[in-house]
């Protein structure tokens, strides 16, 4: 099996489980050549340490307090860019 196929079947059998354990509002995963995405489609989600969002960075090997900074940073170029 090539490394794309492994990482396509990891990514629909994470989605698969988090649906299980947390309902299917987590989110869809998507695949690039170079990176497995998942989208969370809830304008406003629960950001708090082990709730979906938090949970699938985690998995995709973001630390909780990184994924925080990253978000923050973010909308501090978002907020820079819009003058």
């Amino acid at each position: 099996m090539s490394e794309r196929r492994r990482r396509i079947a990891g990514a629909g059998a994470l989605a698969a489980l988090a649906a299980v354990l947390y309902g299917p509002s987590l989110g869809h995963p998507f695949v690039t050549d170079d990176a497995i995405y998942i989208v969370e489609a809830n304008p406003n989600p629960y950001l708090a340490d082990g709730e979906d969002l938090a949970w699938a960075a985690e998995e995709g090997g973001n630390l909780y307090p990184d994924f925080i900074e990253k978000i923050a940073e973010m909308a501090i170029i978002r907020g820079v860019s819009r003058g």
